[in-house]
């Protein structure tokens, strides 16, 4: 092989593409797709268009947090009664004067009430008659005094009598003594008599008594066998059941409430909100579930309140703020139930 051969077989470039027919055209291999930079680009978007809703309500919206309540009337009572039968039903509408269920004043309160007041009256019997034997000992002690200076007055008088009779006195100085004893006299008659009245009624004491309890164990066995109704004192939806039918419902314990239409959005306000919120403003709120609504603020509190837990973001002790009302404007729903948390908000003027 000459030098010229070698060369022309150097320029040969060999590829590894397998034979192909003249009469067919290759294929195309279509290009991958990065998933994982779409979802990257995706996140990021999110991520943008949160923060921009987030600035521009931050810039364009005064902020607040609230609760949604509802006027309730609970259903109590100043002593123990047993509740023997219920006439409507929990979630029941009710109106203003309707019955609502039949009660009885507990036994046990009867009794209790009849010894309260059998240990109140004997606490009082035995104070009158510490004061009245604290009198009488003191009458007698003035009148055991009146009857020694009496006595003094007494041997005065003979003697005076003695000097008289031997012509070494006046016969006026017998008088003088003789007034005085009789004076004295006529004083411890009248303590002895006022001694004898206050004995008398100490010893009427007793029997007023067992009149006094006889009338009180009266009064209290009808009281139990009283039967009473309850009579709805407002318009509205009856709540829970909190006493079962023929149970106790102890004193100032909850029986039952009535909820009320009226709602209202209580509001709790930094003291720098004051420049952003007024009475009469209308506000924005946002419920859960993403459910928007409008509202008025009809009254700002000047009294202060804590903040309720649920509203706390840390765990510190809360802080006291102002407290707004809110009431619904005309047309607008707001949901059935009471919300413990409700996002208020209020446009921001163009002109700082």
């Amino acid at each position: 092989m000459n030098n010229t051969t070698q060369r022309q077989a150097m320029k040969l470039k060999f590829t590894h593409q397998p034979a192909m027919p003249a009469n067919m055209t290759p294929v195309k291999t279509a290009k991958k797709i990065n998933w994982g930079r779409w979802i990257y680009l995706a996140i990021l978007a999110i991520a943008l268009i949160s923060f921009s809703v987030w600035l521009f309500n931050r810039l364009f919206y005064y902020h607040a947090v609230g609760q949604l309540r509802r006027q309730s009337v609970v259903v109590n009572f100043p002593y123990d009664v047993r509740v023997l039968q219920y006439l409507v039903k929990e979630g029941d509408s009710i109106r203003q004067g309707q019955p609502l269920f039949r009660y009885t004043r507990d036994f046990r309160q009867a009794s209790n009430d009849l010894a309260y007041r059998e240990v109140t009256m004997d606490h009082a019997d035995a104070r009158e008659r510490l004061n009245i034997i604290r009198t009488i000992e003191q009458k007698k002690a003035e009148r055991s005094a009146l009857l020694a200076q009496q006595r003094i007055y007494q041997q005065e008088r003979e003697a005076q009598q003695l000097k008289v009779y031997l012509d070494v006195a006046p016969a006026t100085s017998v008088d003088d003594a003789s007034r005085q004893a009789a004076m004295l006299g006529t004083k411890a008659a009248a303590l002895a008599a006022e001694i004898k009245a206050l004995e008398n009624y100490a010893a009427q004491l007793s029997g007023l008594q067992k009149q006094t309890t006889a009338a009180v164990a009266a009064q209290a066995a009808n009281a139990d066998s009283t039967t009473e109704t309850y009579y709805a004192p407002v318009h509205g939806r009856l709540d829970r059941l909190h006493t079962p039918a023929q149970e106790v419902a102890y004193r100032s314990s909850e029986v039952t409430s009535i909820l009320q239409q009226d709602q209202y959005i209580e509001a709790y306000l930094e003291q720098d909100d004051l420049l952003h919120f007024s009475e009469n403003d209308r506000v924005e709120l946002l419920f859960p579930g993403n459910i928007k609504s409008e509202g008025v603020i009809v009254r700002i509190y000047e009294e202060l309140a804590k903040t309720p837990a649920e509203l706390r973001l840390t765990d510190r002790p809360a802080a006291r703020k102002l407290v707004a009302e809110i009431r619904s404007c005309g047309g607008t729903n707001w949901p059935a139930q009471n919300i413990l948390s409700v996002e208020i908000s209020r446009k921001r003027s163009l002109f700082f």
